[in-house]
């Protein structure tokens, strides 16, 4: 594979996250329910990096756990 070949294929793979990116970005700002929005934050970030599992922790203002969303 030569340069240019090999910059087009990158070029086209950077093409693909960025769509990606914006698709899942669309999916988070849907609603403003705080809950449905970092479930959505948590479902699009598995997606975008292909892990198999994520999950996301809030913490309150005092340090206290205050929810935990999953995505698989």
């Amino acid at each position: 594979m030569n340069t240019e070949d090999h910059r087009d294929a990158e070029n086209a793979a950077l093409r693909e996250r960025l769509s990606r990116l914006s698709q899942a970005s669309l999916r988070i700002t849907e609603d403003l329910d705080l809950d449905a929005v970092l479930q959505r934050v948590v479902d699009g970030a598995r997606l975008l990096t292909g892990a198999s599992r994520g999950g996301l922790t809030v913490i309150d203002d005092a340090g206290q756990f205050q929810a935990f969303f999953t995505s698989a």
